[in-house]
C-alpha cells in the first residue's frame, strides 16, 4: 500500500511542479493571491504539527537539533533518533522554501528595481539577481501599506531576537517543550495576524549563522527600517514645512533599507531578499519620482551600507526624530498662537459690531424722544442729546465715519433742535460737518427753492433792520435754496455765505467782513471750522455785530438769533 502511494506522489511530482510554477508566476503580480498562499501556508504548518505522532515527553530532552532543509518540516530530529515528542518546534513562519517559492523569491529579486547598472567590465547589475528592465513588481505603494511594512519590520525585528535567545537556550540545553515551543507558537499566532508577515529567522539552514549576535544585528536593523520608515511618514506629513529634513529622511531610510538588505543576505544568500525591504525600496523610489527628489547613495548593490552599523544609524533617527518634533511643535505653537490672535481679533470684530449697534440704537431712541417731546413746555432734553453726542462720538472712535447713514439718517430730523448751551467734541462736530455737507448737496439737486418763512415778528424786525443791506453768514457748505429763501425773507441785498474748512485763515473772510454794505456777521456755530473769538476780533476790527447761530438756517431761527444778540446795535445804524 505504501509503494502504491508513493509511486502515485513520484507520478504526480512534475504535474505538481508546473502547477506551482504557474502558480508562482501569478503570486508575483496578484497582491491578494500572495496573501491567500501565506495564509495557506500557516494553516497547512499548524496541520502538519498535528500530523505528528505522540511519543513520551521525556524522550525529547536528550534529542540533538537537526537542520531542518525544507520549510514545511518542523525542527526535527537525526535520520536515526527516535520520534520527538509533541508538540514539536514549529516553524515560525509562513513564508515556504518549497521550489515554487522559492523561484518566485528570485523572479521578486530579479524585479526589484527597473533600472540597469553597467559596471566598468560592462557586467550587467541584473546578473545578481538585483537589477532589471522589467519594471517594478509591486503596484503603487500607500501610506496605508507603510503602516503594516512597520508593523512588519517590528515584528520579524522581535523574531529575530527571539531567533538570539532561542540559540542561547539551546545551547544551555533547554526544555524546548516548556521554554521554547510555547514561544515559537506564540511569534507564529502574532505574526499570523499582520498581512503577508514572513517571518524566517527559526530557520536553522540558514548560512553564516554562528552566534546570537547575528541575529541581534538582523534585529537591530529590522528595528532602524521600522523607525527610518516612521520618520519617513513623519516628515511627509510636514510637507512644504521643511523640504530639507524631507530629503535627509529619505536619504536616513535609503541607508537603513540598504543595512537591512546587507543584514539579510548574511542569513540568506539564496535568496537575498526581504519582502518589507524590497517594499521600502521600491517605495523610495516611487516618493522620489513624485517628489523630484534623487537619492544618490545606497540605492545600488554596488553601494551598500554597513549592516553593524545599525545603532549609530537607530541614534540618528532619533535625534531627527527630536528635531524634527520639536520644529512641529514650534510649529504648533505658532499656528495655534496665530488662530489664537484670529479668535480675539473674530471677536474684537464681533464686539465692536455689537457695540455698534448698541449706540446707534441708543441715537435713534434718544432722536425719537427729541422729536416727540420738543415741542412740550418744560421737557428737558439736555440729557437725551447728551447721550446722543456720547454715542455718535463713541462711534466714529471705532471706526465708524463721521459720514456714516445710519447715524445721519437717526440725526437729520433733530439737527436743527440742537440746543445752543450743548458740548460736543471733535468727533461730534465731524458727524454735523458731515450732516451739513450732506444738506447743502440735497439742496444743490432740488429743483424747487425753499419756502420763504412766514412773517413772525422777528422776521419783520429783523428785516426793517437789513433790508438791502448785506449779510454774512460764516459756516458750513453754501446752500443755494436756504440762501435763496433768506434773502427773500429779509430783503437782503446779497446773502455772502462762506463755507470753511479746517485750518484755513480767517483772511479768507475779513475782505467780506470789511465792506461797507455787508450789515452783520451770523457765525454758524456748529459748522464752522473758525472759534467765535477768531470771527469776533475781525468783525470788531470793522465795527461789525457778530451773531453766532447754534443750530438752524430756518429764516425764523435765523431772524431770533439776529433780534436777540444785534437788534439794538443794529437800530441805531
Amino acid at each position: 500500500m505504501q509503494n502504491s502511494i508513493d509511486d502515485v506522489l513520484a507520478a504526480l511530482q512534475p504535474l505538481t511542479r508546473l502547477l506551482l510554477d504557474e502558480i508562482g508566476k501569478r503570486a508575483a503580480k496578484d497582491e491578494s493571491l500572495r496573501t491567500g498562499l501565506a495564509q495557506l501556508g500557516q494553516q497547512l504548518t499548524i496541520w502538519a504539527e498535528s500530523c505528528v505522532p505522540a511519543t513520551e515527553p521525556s524522550e525529547i530532552h536528550d534529542q540533538p537539533i537537526a537542520h531542518a532543509d525544507h520549510a514545511s518540516n518542523a525542527i526535527g530530529l537525526e535520520p536515526n533518533s527516535p520520534p520527538m515528542a509533541e508538540p514539536v518546534l514549529p516553524v515560525i513562519a509562513s513564508i515556504s522554501e518549497s521550489e515554487t517559492q522559492h523561484q518566485s523569491l528570485k523572479s521578486l529579486d530579479r524585479s526589484a528595481v527597473d533600472v540597469d547598472v553597467t559596471h566598468d567590465n560592462g557586467s550587467d547589475e541584473s546578473e545578481r539577481g538585483w537589477a532589471s528592465n522589467s519594471g517594478p513588481l509591486f503596484s503603487q505603494i500607500t501610506r496605508a501599506d507603510l503602516v503594516w511594512i512597520q508593523a512588519r519590520c517590528r515584528m520579524k525585528a522581535e523574531a529575530a531576537r527571539w531567533g538570539a535567545e532561542r540559540m542561547r537556550r539551546i545551547a544551555q540545553g533547554a526544555n524546548a517543550e516548556i521554554e521554547i515551543v510555547p514561544i515559537d507558537r506564540d511569534m507564529l499566532r502574532r505574526a499570523g495576524k499582520l498581512p503577508e508577515c514572513f517571518i524566517w529567522t527559526h530557520k536553522l539552514s540558514l548560512t553564516g549563522v554562528d552566534t546570537p549576535a547575528d541575529y541581534d544585528r538582523l534585529a537591530g536593523n529590522f528595528d532602524a527600517a521600522a523607525e527610518a520608515l516612521g520618520l519617513a511618514e513623519f516628515m511627509l506629513d510636514r510637507e512644504g514645512e521643511d523640504d530639507l529634513q524631507l530629503s535627509n529622511s529619505l536619504y536616513l531610510l535609503a541607508e537603513t533599507q540598504s543595512a537591512l538588505r546587507a543584514s539579510v543576505q548574511y542569513f540568506a544568500p539564496d535568496w537575498k531578499y526581504d519582502n518589507d525591504q524590497i517594499l521600502i525600496f521600491q517605495w523610495l523610489r516611487q516618493i522620489g519620482r513624485e517628489r523630484n527628489i534623487f537619492i544618490s547613495q545606497y540605492m545600488r548593490l554596488d553601494d551598500m551600507a554597513n549592516s553593524d552599523d545599525w545603532q549609530n544609524r537607530i541614534d540618528r533617527i532619533h535625534h531627527m526624530q527630536a528635531e524634527a518634533r520639536e520644529l512641529a511643535q514650534s510649529a504648533l505653537a505658532e499656528q495655534q498662537q496665530a488662530e489664537a490672535r484670529e479668535q480675539a481679533q473674530r471677536q474684537q470684530i464681533e464686539q465692536r459690531a455689537k457695540r455698534i449697534q448698541e449706540l446707534l440704537g441708543a441715537i435713534k431712541y434718544h432722536s425719537k424722544v427729541i422729536l416727540r417731546d420738543s415741542n412740550s413746555p418744560g421737557a428737558n432734553l439736555l440729557h437725551d442729546w447728551r447721550r446722543i453726542v456720547d454715542a455718535a462720538s463713541e462711534m466714529v472712535t471705532l471706526g465708524i465715519p463721521p459720514s456714516n447713514v445710519d447715524v445721519r439718517t437717526a440725526l437729520l430730523p433733530v439737527v436743527d433742535l440742537m440746543p445752543a448751551s450743548l458740548e460736543t467734541g471733535r468727533e461730534f462736530d465731524l458727524v454735523l460737518r458731515e450732516i451739513d455737507a450732506y444738506l447743502a448737496l440735497q439742496e444743490q439737486e432740488q429743483a424747487n427753492p425753499a419756502e420763504s418763512a412766514s412773517g413772525s415778528a422777528d422776521v419783520i424786525r429783523a428785516t426793517e433792520m437789513l433790508r438791502g443791506k448785506a449779510l454774512v453768514l460764516i459756516g458750513g457748505d453754501r446752500r443755494p435754496h436756504t440762501a435763496e429763501a433768506l434773502e427773500k425773507a429779509f430783503g437782503l441785498s446779497e446773502l455772502i455765505w462762506i463755507a470753511t474748512r479746517s485750518h484755513q485763515s480767517y483772511t479768507i473772510f475779513e475782505p467780506e467782513v470789511a465792506r461797507a454794505d455787508v450789515a452783520a456777521v451770523v457765525l454758524a456755530i456748529r459748522w464752522a471750522s473758525h472759534g467765535f473769538g477768531e470771527v469776533k476780533s475781525v468783525c470788531d476790527k470793522y465795527g461789525k455785530p457778530l451773531v453766532r447761530l447754534p443750530a438752524g438756517y430756518n429764516p425764523n431761527q435765523v431772524a431770533a438769533q439776529i433780534v436777540s444778540q444785534a437788534g439794538e446795535r443794529l437800530a441805531l445804524v
